[in-house]
């Protein structure tokens, strides 16, 4: 109802000690009565922040406020606890970000088991299965054949990498050999980078004259990288000794396992 002033009197005054003070002879009985209706209006339903002290001590449990709570009244900086907030009253979309993640930092450690993870949510697999053929006929030339890149999650990585081809051999010396190697770094699609891991075959001899044998070589590695790192890992093939009649990688892959 706001601030309520009090009825004037016959001299124009509100109060009687003023209203003798202006000449007025006596107090009108209709001016008693309305000091008093006005204020029996202001109790009787009127009453609002505006009459109310902020200093005035109102005791909570005098304050009806069941179902009357809105959004609105809590500030966003109070700290409820959660024993407080009733079972299934919170919607997924106000836990977890609009992407359905949640952040590392709000699981507690160990609080994951098996039975939440689908399958592969703990490895990262990336592969890189067949290439081009390539012909490695330059003895002591390393040849670039495959590659896979990732961005790292952070923690260890196992590679596997393979060739397949032929190389031919006439038994003379000095007798074909073939190696592959595994690298880190470097120009995609070049044979330059670190050397990291490294296999070969060897002894391709026959007595009958040329001839062509099949050769399948396998390479493997393990390596740890920081998160957020661009990983790039390449093999190479080189053929050893000497070129006879043809060396060829015809095929192979790469697969390299991400454990978080």
């Amino acid at each position: 109802m706001g601030l309520v002033a009090r009825p004037p009197k016959a001299a124009g005054t509100s109060q009687y000690q003023t209203e003798f003070a202006a000449g007025a002879i006596g107090i009108q009985d209709t001016e008693v009565d309305a000091d008093f209706e006005t204020l029996y209006r202001l109790v009787n339903g009127n009453l609002d922040t505006s009459n109310l002290s902020r200093t005035a001590a109102i005791s909570y449990d005098q304050l009806s406020l069941t179902g009357r709570i809105v959004n609105a009244d809590i500030s966003p900086s109070a700290n409820l606890d959660g024993h407080k907030i009733a079972a299934n009253t919170i919607p997924w979309s106000a836990v977890i970000a609009p992407s359905g993640t949640i952040p590392g930092a709000s699981l507690a450690p160990n609080s994951v088991g098996l039975p939440q993870l689908v399958l592969g949510a703990a490895t990262n697999f990336i592969y890189a299965v067949g290439l081009s053929p390539v012909n490695p006929t330059n003895p002591g030339t390393e040849y670039f054949t495959n590659q896979v890149s990732w961005t790292a999650r952070g923690g260890w990585w196992f590679c596997l990498a393979s060739i397949f081809g032929i190389v031919g051999s006439d038994g003379a010396a000095p007798a074909p050999s073939l190696t592959v190697t595994l690298k880190s770094g470097g120009t995609a699609g070049n044979p330059d980078g670190t050397m990291i891991g490294q296999n070969s075959v060897a002894n391709f001899l026959t007595s009958t004259g040329e001839v062509f044998f099949p050769y399948g070589i396998i390479t493997t590695q393990i390596g740890h990288a920081t998160a957020g790192a661009a990983m790039l890992l390449k093999t190479t093939a080189m053929l050893g000794g000497r070129l006879v009649g043809t060396c060829q990688v015809q095929d192979g892959w790469m697969l390299v396992a991400e454990f978080a």
